[in-house]
């Protein structure tokens, strides 16, 4: 019995010599390995926080915010590609109702009216500068209580050559002119042509439905 015990009492002092050592190599290594979960996370677009310096926890930014703020930037290039694409058919049409392309369109309108074409031609080169947005453009086709009757007789004028220019001449000026986005301008050809045709309408141009 007695060397049982010194046996037994040999393996209770390994054991207890070992086991310390066994035990900050667990540390160690459970320590390495929350320090490479650290890194990982460090470089996901989640943010870290340490919670009493024991345990970790991920906040990420509110996917509605994300959404919103996504939306808005779309909303805005958008916007701008609208106003560009707007700049560009208002020199479009202008140009094309003062050039000798739209003389054999322009003599029957004008005659119907009475207008001579020199003074046709006066009254679009006056606006001409100023025709850049659907405001603009919208001022020009839309006749007015107060306007005069040549006035409002070049305003109808005007309607019925930007028509003929949107239906016949838009795909030759797109391809033929150093236009950028060539696909977007014609995407909003007949878009633009049903407000033109309803000038009352005409008050924005992003978000045309098809109808």
């Amino acid at each position: 019995m007695s060397i049982l015990k010194v046996k037994i009492a040999k393996i209770r002092s390994k054991y207890a010599e070992n086991s310390p050592s066994f035990s900050n190599k667990e540390t160690q290594s459970d320590l390495s390995e929350e320090s490479e979960n650290r890194n990982k996370l460090s470089h996901s677009p989640f943010k870290l926080i340490d919670v009493n310096n024991d345990s970790l926890s991920i906040i990420s930014s509110p996917p509605a915010l994300n959404i919103r703020l996504r939306k808005n930037s779309i909303n805005s290039q958008e916007h701008k590609a609208s106003s560009n694409i707007m700049k560009n058919y208002c020199r479009g049409i202008t140009n094309f109702a003062s050039s000798f392309m739209a003389v054999p369109y322009l003599l029957p309108l004008l005659k119907k009216h009475q207008i001579d074409l020199e003074t046709f031609r006066k009254f679009i080169q006056a606006k001409k500068s100023k025709i850049n947005c659907i405001k603009q453009l919208r001022g020009m086709l839309l006749v007015m209580p107060n306007d005069k009757e040549q006035v409002a007789a070049m305003k109808e004028v005007f309607k019925e050559i930007t028509i003929v220019f949107l239906k016949y001449f838009v795909p030759n000026w797109i391809y033929n002119t150093k236009i950028v986005g060539k696909y977007e301008h014609l995407k909003y050809r007949f878009k633009i042509l049903r407000r033109v045709k309803e000038p009352h309408y005409f008050t924005y141009l992003q978000g045309f439905d098809q109808s």
